[in-house]
Parts: structure tokens; C-alpha cells; sequence
């Protein structure tokens, strides 16, 4: 199976289940069910509740609605019997009862994270059942139009339910609802309709019904916080020489002052092509008076000038107010401007506001003159064009053609990642712009301007807003205009792009992102940083950050978000001047996880700091974090180490006299690297002990893990092999080159020369590590270093007092004494020079004879690759059947990548001790040497010249491993990454999981069977194809096998 069909499989398969169960809730006989489905959870059901109180009943769902309901009416809905029903799931807990005699329904909806964001209540209620102010607007609203039944609805939170979501649970679509603006949120009203009777009875029928033409009205009654206000909507007004819609009136009897006002979209039948809205605000102290005049298709004013568009706006309130609206299209431009001033005694702008598309000096140009100039866009130095808007998915155009916008609403809000940037069908328009195939979409609530191009593609246009109102008030448009700034666009200076967005309003708080485009100047780079490329961070798809950013393109971004309720912040770039330094950061805060990665490079030296915590734990200093750095100029300071080693090989050099017996103690040193191949065995040795002594709920996730870690030894043991047979090729070469110095030339020597240097002087420092907690109690921080000397690598950790390792002096001397301590067993085997020759050729002989075993580096590529994809669908596989992941799974990354780690090292090995490179040409010289045939040379000769041939022979297959090995290391660069990338996953992907799952699963040994059975069916299709000669073969080692098999047949038992 590919790795693409196990994720389409892995992505099909679902876990679902129904439990149907009776008994009892709230001492309430009841029936009920809990159901899993695309993992999602909901326990719903029916409850006979007798003689209860339905105010604690509606403290369940959220007590600041059952103590609202008690203030207004403490003695309503008491004594109640009847069928209620209730559902609680992922997104929402709500309970309603839908009788002849009452209807009662409570929601509180939760958002993704699992915060509550708001609720609302609703229930019929007449004048007999109400009581105090309720009973008042009750009694005045049957005085006005004699209505007597309404719904009693109150709304909490920051985002209370609205009428309409209640309303849906009483199959009650088709009324009209005014914009809450009408009616105050986290308060009460009450909502009645009323139908005009066919026969006419009243004159209140005669006159709405007959001459009117008006079918239905709704009315609204409520306190707020200024006092009482009355809102009458009605839907639809029409006869033969006007034609009204959406017709509100709401009159607001506050404290201070009472305030009328209307709105709605008059069509006169004389001009049909065109729509007038007009709003409208009176009070004894101010007037706003705002109208706009909408035709079906802008208006041709002249040549290819249009009018779209327009509002005019009067008022005064403290001084005079006026301002205008507009849109203008030529040709394939677009401008919309806004713009309002208050006059008193000072001019002051109240609104500003423009929105425009895509320009540059050659669209202007084009568009004004109407000319296709060849060449134009040369002149394109600055140009300013649309915001890219990330959507996942394309608008489909005849949804526009059609002017749906239910369909155009509910697919924007579908398709962002934020859900504070949805909109609202009641307040959005859309338009087409002539010579276009493209539509303008608004959102009239935040007045932002989007623009949709003919693929379907949505972009935010470049757009300016500010206003600074003291009260949001509508124009006649339907635009709203309250207190903010809003600006985006992407800015383009030849090669270079900008992208920058600002926003700021008192409900939604602050925003801002900016992505600056890759800069290569030469001297000055300015790009995205390596750790965005190489290890990107998981950002939440449902945050406002992955709207905008693109996480494939490169540059500098940065990103912020704070509001009451949520404070975000992201940062990724890197700066290089002239090669010379070079600073990168990666800072990242959301939702209580936080990342830094910090990294500065001068004069070849680097300092990395790396932090990855969540909040609490970083409040509470209980964390940990990683800092390292470059160990350029870290070598230069430790002198000890150096001389110690230097006066080793001096030491030992005095013992050599010439160049053959040194190249016969280099070979001793490469030899001694045998020793490795013990430790390695150790290893496997422990991986085995390890999978025998783990319970069966372990093994069967453990089992094909252990089998890849073991297999990863193997590799090590086979490149470790390859590295030492290279090495060894280039002293054979070395070796047979002194025995023809006379033919070759001083030359040689210097060769030899450094052939011996690479393997004996062979000393830096790969990597200097320091892992050390926040918390000041903590004394200590370990320390962990990786080194090579004498042809050998060492790694050492070890623990050190924090304040001795502030004083720089004192910390140098501390690495330096570890190193010391653990270098000098071989230091002393140097100066005594060569150890037992007998022992040496014995152990020699032992892994030549497995050398001959020819393990292949190439087939070392594949199964690396196979050990990763086996990794990941353990995993995988576990959380898709559980939901959730495990801790042990950070165990298993963690061990895989110190097994590649260990691969890589004795690649290493070859790379330092040998550079084929630099014997090519002697080995030229050696290959025509051991061709040339004279009969005449003697013996001796002629051994020299099959010691010759040999070495060539030896070099050809050194650098036929040394380029496999080169792969092999590619592939541990891709296994390594793709390993940090899944870790990152499967802890983003568990998180979002566990707040999606509702019920936590306790039991998992129900379904360990089936978890059994995929993990042997996928060893097998991953390492079937693999044969058992050259590494170990998971799927057909005898222990590995038996172990998973044997899993399979408990669980099939005990599930």
C-alpha cells in the first residue's frame, strides 16, 4: 500500500456508535440516547418533567438566564408538566417544549475551543401570565394593535443567540427580523406577529390590509438601557405606485429624551430600474436624515464614467453633520469614497473611508485614455493591488448572477478560517462592475469592500476607514458607520511586495499583519526565516492568522491580535548583511502556546535559543529550554584539549620513524573503531529486552517500532562498516604510493603525510548543547557535547552548577576537563603505540568476515524511509481509533531520532577521516603503474604492483560507498524533518480532537483488535517487498512477528 492510499484510507474510515438508554434524569422519567459521529458526540432525548419549575430547569442551560427570567417574572412557568425535549453536543446545549398550551426554549452555543459565547430565551407569554413592566408593555402593545399572545425573549453573552436561531426550534422561519441594532443584546424584549384578516372586520384591517396592501407586521416591545423602546417591521408594502420593503419603525422612549426612527427601501413603479433607502432619526434634540439612491445596473454618466451607488446624509445633533457616498466606474477601475463632517464652530471629519481596484500608472492610463499602449508597463514602478484573502474553496458565479445571497453568505462563512470575519445575509450587497466579469461584495456591518474575480476567487480590495462616531448610525444604504480604522493592500515596488493590514474596533480590538516579499540586494537579504522552512509552526486553521498568511510564501511576517477576550502574536524573519552576520526569530503566542526560536550568526559563529511551552507553564517557570551554539570559535579556546592531543601524536610520531610504519598505525586507529560495532549490539540487545518485558497493550504499537529501531542499528552498523572500508581505502592507496615515491615524486610523501593527519590530528566539535529549567530553585543544568579526536567520535553529558558556568573562564574549563576525562584512555593507547598486533589482526579478520556479509548502503535509503512511514501509521492509526494520543508516542520520536542520529554520526566518520577527492590523481598514477605488463620485474616488484592494483581497486569501491552514503544522508535529512513535522501534527491535530470529542473515552481494549489487526497488515505491506538478507526484516524477524501475531489472538480473545 502507498503512504497516499493508507492517509485516503486512514481519512474513510469513521468511528460511529448510538446508545440508546431509559431511566431516569433530575428525578424525570426519560429517554435518551448518546451517539458518536465523524467524531463528534451529542446526548439528546426526551424528559416527562411534572409539576416543575421551569426556571431551574433553564439554570441548567445558563444560570444568568434563569435569574433574568425570575426578576421579570417570578411566578411564571412554575408547575409546569409536559414533554421536554434536550440535546447537548460539541457546539450547543439547548432543551425547548413545543405544546398547544406553552412553548418554552433555551440554547447556549459553544465555540470550537469549548467557551461558551452566548445564549438566549424564548416562550410565549399573554398579559394574564405576565406581570410587573412585562405586563406593561404587554397592555400597551394590545392598546396600539391589539395584540395579546408574544414571545418573551432575553439574550446573554458576547454573542447572544438571536431571535431567529430560537424561533427555528418552533418551525418558525418566514418572519421578519429587524437588525439587532433595533433591539439591545444581553437584554430582553418581546416579539409578537400579527396577520391582517381577509375579512376586514376593523379598521385597522381596512386601512393596512386594503389600501395599504400590507399582509403581515411584526412587533417588538423591550427595555433597554435607557428605557422602553417599540420596533413594528413590516415585511412588504405594495400597490400600483409604490412599492416598499422592509419597512422598521421603532420608537425608543428613554430617560433623557425619546427617539424615532424608520428605515426602508422604497421602488416607485414609475422608475423601476432604480431603488430608494431611506433612514431616518428624530428626537427633540436631533435630526439624521440619510438617503441613497441603488439602481439595478450603474448608470452611464459619460463616455465610460459610471455612477453607482450614491447616499446623501443631513443632520444636525450639536452642530450640523453632512456627507456623501459614491461609486464610480471607468472602465475596469473602481473608486468607493465615503466621507462625513460635523461642523461646530470646527470642521471635523466623522468618516472617512475609500475602497479602489487593482492600480498602477499603466491601469490609469489604460483605463482613462482607453488605449493599449505597448510597452505601458514598464512605467508599473508602484502599483497597488488586492489583498490576498485565504478561502478555501472558489464562489461559484451564478450564484452572484442570481444575486443569492443566502448561498453567498453561508459559503463565505463556511469557508474562512475566522469566524469573527463572517458576515451577515441581512448586511451585505453585491454589484457588477461593468466591463468585468468580476462582482464587488460589501459588508454593510463593518463597511469592507471584497472583490470576486471570475474564477471565483475572493480578494479584500485596497481600502482606507476611519471614523470616529460617538454612536454607530446607518446611512441609507444600509452601511453602517461606527467608531474604527480599518486599511489593507498589497503594495508593490517593482520586484518587492507588501502586504499590510490594520484593524482596530472597541468590539473586536486590534489587528494587524504585514508580509514583506523576499529582499536580495546583494550586500542586505531579507527573507523568511530557516525555521519557518524547516520546521513551520502549527497554526490553529480556525485563528485569524491563517487567513492572511501564506505559509508557502517567502518573506518577513508579522502578526497581531488583542482583544478582551483573546491576545495573539506571530513573528517570523531573517536579516543577512554581507555575509557576515546574520540574525533569524521565529516568535509565536497563541492561545496559551508559546514559541521562540532566536538565532544569531557572526563571523561563523551562531547562538540558537528555542523555547516551545504553553502559558502556564511558563507563568510558573516549570519548563525547560534548549540553547546551543556553534562551536567555531569554541574550539579555538580549548587549548588543553589541542595540546593534549598534539602532544600525543608527537609522542607517537617519535615511535614512528618512517612514513610506512605510520601509515600501519593510522590503520591501528581505524581499526580501533571496531569497537563501536559492540556498542551498536548492545543496543539491539536492549531494544529486544525492552519489547519482552512490555504488557500486551504496549507491545502491539511497540512491536513494529522496536523491529524499525533495531533496524536502524543495522544501518549504523553497516554504514559504520562502509566508513571504516573508506578510511581504510585511502591508506591502502597511501601505502602503495611510498613504496613507488622514487616514481611518483616528493609529492607523495605530503600526501602521506596528510592521509595521517586526517585520521590521527582529526579533532573539532560538533555540537555543544545546554538544557537548563526557568525555575530558580533548580541549581543545575545539563550540559552535552559531541566531539571528534583521533579518528573517534565521543559524546558526553553531564551536570553542572548554573553559577559556575556564569563565569565564561571558569565554563571553558569545565568542558574542557569533561572532554579531557573522557578522551584519555586512548590518548595513553597513543603514546604507547601500536597495541597487540595478534589481538588486532584477530579482531580484524572477525569483521572483515562480516564486512563479506556486503551490506548494501543503497537498500539503507529505503528502509530508513519504510522505518519513518511505519512510525507515523502507528500512530496515526491509534488516534484515528482513539481519539487521542498517547505519551509514549513522544518516546518512539524521540528514539528514532537518535537511531538516524547514529546513522549519521558514522557517516561522519567517513567524511572526516578521508578525502577521496585529493587521492584521484595518485591514484591515476597507481592505475598505470599496476597496468603496465614487463615481464622482467621482479618478485618484489610485482608485489608492489598487486599491493597497487589492490589499493586502486579498494578506491574504486570506497567512492562507490562514499556516494551511497551521501544519499543515505540525504534521506536521514528527510526522515529527520519528516519525523519533527509529524510530532508537531499529531500534538496540534490531539489537542483540537480532545476539545471537538465532548465525552472522553475511557475504555480502549474494545477496539484493540481492530487496532492489532491494521498494524500487522500494514507491516506487512510496508517490509513485504524488503528482503531478510542484508538488515533486519521486521515483517519476517521471528521475535518481531510472533510478538504482533500474538498481540492479535489476546485481543481478538480479551476485546
Amino acid at each position: 500500500m502507498k503512504k497516499s492510499d493508507m492517509v485516503n484510507s486512514m481519512e474513510e474510515k469513521t468511528f460511529s456508535m448510538s446508545v440508546g438508554v431509559r431511566g431516569t434524569i433530575l428525578g424525570y422519567e426519560a429517554a435518551a440516547s448518546y451517539s458518536v459521529l465523524h467524531g463528534e458526540s451529542c446526548f439528546q432525548g426526551n424528559l416527562n418533567i411534572n409539576n416543575a419549575d421551569m426556571t431551574a430547569i433553564v439554570a441548567l442551560i445558563d444560570s444568568k438566564l434563569s435569574d433574568e427570567l425570575h426578576t421579570l417574572l417570578p411566578d411564571f412557568l412554575t408547575h409546569r408538566s409536559a414533554e421536554l425535549r434536550f440535546s447537548y453536543a460539541y457546539d450547543h446545549e439547548m432543551f425547548f417544549v413545543d405544546m398547544q398550551s406553552f412553548r418554552v426554549t433555551a440554547i447556549r452555543l459553544k465555540n470550537s475551543d469549548g467557551s461558551y459565547s452566548g445564549s438566549g430565551f424564548l416562550c410565549e407569554i399573554s398579559e394574564q401570565e405576565s406581570s410587573g413592566f412585562v405586563a406593561e408593555l404587554i397592555a400597551n402593545a394590545k392598546r396600539l394593535i391589539g395584540i395579546d399572545n408574544f414571545y418573551l425573549y432575553i439574550s446573554k453573552g458576547l454573542q447572544p443567540v438571536n431571535i431567529g436561531r430560537l424561533l427555528e426550534t418552533f418551525h418558525n422561519t418566514e418572519t421578519l427580523l429587524p437588525p439587532s441594532r433595533f433591539y439591545e443584546k444581553n437584554s430582553f424584549c418581546l416579539y409578537s406577529e400579527y396577520y391582517f384578516s381577509q375579512e376586514c372586520n376593523g379598521l385597522l384591517d381596512l386601512f393596512f390590509h386594503e389600501l395599504l396592501g400590507i399582509e403581515n407586521l411584526s412587533f417588538f416591545a423591550g427595555k433597554g438601557q435607557q428605557g422602553a423602546y417599540f420596533v413594528l417591521s413590516v415585511p412588504q408594502i405594495s400597490n400600483d405606485i409604490i412599492s416598499i420593503q422592509e419597512l422598521f419603525l421603532e420608537l425608543d422612549t428613554g430617560k433623557a429624551d425619546t427617539i424615532f426612527q424608520a428605515s426602508g427601501m422604497f421602488q416607485l413603479m414609475a422608475i423601476s430600474e432604480m431603488s430608494f433607502c431611506v433612514d431616518c432619526k428624530l428626537s427633540s434634540s436631533s435630526l439624521m436624515l440619510s438617503a441613497s439612491a441603488i439602481p439595478k445596473e450603474p448608470i452611464n454618466l459619460f463616455g465610460a464614467f459610471y455612477l453607482g451607488n450614491t447616499s446623501l446624509t443631513i443632520g444636525y445633533n450639536k452642530g450640523l453633520t453632512f456627507g456623501i457616498v459614491g461609486e464610480i466606474y471607468l472602465r475596469k477601475l473602481y473608486l468607493f469614497a465615503a466621507m462625513q463632517f460635523s461642523y461646530d464652530g470646527i470642521l471635523k471629519p466623522q468618516l472617512l473611508c475609500f475602497a479602489t481596484s487593482r492600480l498602477s500608472i499603466s491601469d490609469l492610463i489604460e483605463n482613462i485614455t482607453g488605449l493599449l499602449i505597448p510597452g505601458i508597463k514598464a512605467l508599473d514602478i508602484i502599483s497597488i493591488d488586492y489583498f490576498d484573502f485565504e478561502c478555501r474553496n472558489k464562489f461559484q458565479m451564478e450564484w452572484f448572477e442570481k444575486t443569492d445571497l443566502s448561498q453567498i453568505a453561508a459559503f463565505f462563512n463556511d469557508n474562512i478560517t475566522a469566524s469573527q470575519l463572517s458576515i451577515d445575509v441581512n448586511t451585505i450587497s453585491i454589484g457588477r462592475i461593468p466591463q468585468d466579469d468580476g462582482y464587488a461584495l460589501v459588508d454593510k456591518y463593518r463597511m469592507r469592500h471584497y472583490y470576486v474575480d471570475a474564477d471565483g476567487v475572493l480578494y479584500l480590495r485596497p481600502q482606507f476607514y476611519y471614523s470616529d462616531v460617538a454612536e454607530p448610525f446607518t446611512i441609507g444604504n444600509g452601511m453602517v458607520v461606527s467608531a474604527g480604522i480599518f486599511f489593507c493592500a498589497k503594495i508593490c515596488v517593482f520586484q518587492l511586495s507588501l502586504k499590510v493590514l490594520f484593524s482596530f474596533r472597541q468590539q473586536e480590538g486590534a489587528l494587524a499583519f504585514g508580509m514583506l516579499s523576499d529582499i536580495d540586494l546583494g550586500i542586505i537579504k531579507i527573507t523568511s526565516s530557516d525555521f519557518q522552512q524547516e520546521n513551520p509552526i502549527p497554526i490553529p486553521e480556525n485563528s485569524v492568522l491563517s487567513q492572511f498568511l501564506d505559509t508557502t510564501a517567502k518573506g518577513v511576517a508579522f502578526y497581531l491580535q488583542a482583544s478582551q477576550n483573546d491576545v495573539s502574536f506571530y513573528f517570523d524573519g531573517k536579516i543577512s548583511i554581507a555575509g557576515l552576520t546574520e540574525k533569524q526569530a521565529q516568535l509565536y503566542y497563541q492561545k496559551g502556546l508559546i514559541i521562540i526560536n532566536l538565532e544569531s550568526t557572526f563571523w561563523g559563529m551562531t547562538t540558537h535559543l528555542s523555547l516551545n511551552v504553553n502559558y502556564q507553564s511558563f507563568q510558573s517557570l516549570n519548563f525547560d529550554f534548549q540553547f546551543s551554539f556553534d562551536t567555531y570559535k569554541l574550539e579555538e579556546t580549548l587549548t588543553k584539549v589541542k595540546d593534549r592531543l598534539n602532544h600525543a601524536i608527537e609522542v607517537c610520531r617519535k615511535k614512528i620513524n618512517d612514513a610506512t610504519q605510520s601509515l600501519e598505525d593510522a590503520k591501528t586507529k581505524v581499526r580501533k573503531l571496531y569497537d563501536e560495532i559492540s556498542y551498536l549490539d548492545h543496543q539491539i540487545d536492549a531494544c529486544r529486552n525492552r519489547l519482552r518485558n512490555m504488557g500486551w497493550f504496549k507491545k502491539i504499537f511497540y512491536a513494529p517500532i522496536i523491529g524499525c529501531e533495531i533496524a536502524g542499528y543495522e544501518i549504523a552498523k553497516g554504514v559504520l562498516y562502509a566508513s571504516i572500508y573508506v578510511a581504510e581505502a585511502a591508506l591502502s592507496v597511501a601505502q602503495a604510493a611510498v613504496q613507488f615515491a622514487g616514481m611518483l615524486g616528493e609529492g607523495v610523501l605530503q600526501l602521506v603525510k596528510g592521509v595521517i593527519t586526517s585520521v590521527a590530528s582529526l579533532f573539532f566539535i560538533r555540537r555543544l548543547a545546554a538544557r537548563l529549567s526557568a525555575n530558580p530553585s533548580e541549581l543545575y543544568m545539563q550540559l552535552s557535547i559531541d566531539f571528534v579526536a583521533l579518528g573517534k567520535e565521543y559524546s558526553h553529558e553531564w551536570s553542572v552548577q548554573k553559577t559556575l558556568m556564569q563565569d565564561s573562564a571558569k565554563g571553558r574549563e569545565v568542558i574542557s576537563d569533561n572532554m579531557m576525562e573522557k578522551i584519555e584512555p586512548d590518548v595513553k593507547d597513543l603514546e604507547n603505540g601500536v597495541v597487540s598486533n595478534v589481538y588486532l589482526k584477530e579482531r580484524y579478520r572477525n569483521c572483515v568476515q562480516y564486512h563479506d556479509q556486503k551490506f548494501d548502503i543503497s537498500e539503507a535509503a529505503h528502509v530508513l524511509e519504510r522505518n519513518t512511514e511505519m512510525m507515523h501509521f502507528v500512530q496515526d492509526a491509534y488516534m484515528q481509533e482513539f481519539g487521542e494520543s498517547l505519551p509514549d508516542f513522544d518516546e518512539m520520536d524521540n528514539r528514532l531520532l537518535e537511531n538516524i542520529g547514529v546513522i549519521e554520526s558514522n557517516i561522519n566518520i567517513a567524511e572526516r577521516s578521508a578525502s577521496l577527492n585529493e587521492l584521484k590523481e595518485t591514484v591515476n598514477q597507481l592505475r598505470d603503474i599496476s597496468e603496465n605488463r614487463n615481464n622482467r620485474v621482479s618478485y618484489e616488484d610485482q608485489l608492489k604492483i598487486d599491493t597497487a592494483k589492490d589499493a586502486v581497486e579498494k578506491y574504486e569501491e570506497a567512492v562507490k560507498l562514499s556516494d551511497e552514503m551521501q544519499k543515505l544522508l540525504a534521506q536521514i535529512t528527510v526522515s529527520r524533518r519528516s519525523v519533527q513535522m509529524h510530532h508537531l501534527e499529531r500534538m496540534n491535530h490531539s489537542q483540537q480532537r480532545m476539545r471537538n470529542r465532548g465525552v472522553k473515552q475511557e475504555r480502549y481494549e474494545s477496539n484493540m483488535y481492530s487496532y492489532a489487526k491494521i498494524v500487522k497488515e500494514k507491516l506487512e505491506a510496508v517490509y513485504g517487498v524488503l528482503s531478510d538478507d542484508d538488515y533486519i526484516n521486521p515483517c519476517k524477524d521471528e521475535q518481531i512477528w510472533n510478538t504482533i501475531v500474538q498481540a492479535e489472538d489476546y485481543f481478538r480473545v480479551n476485546s
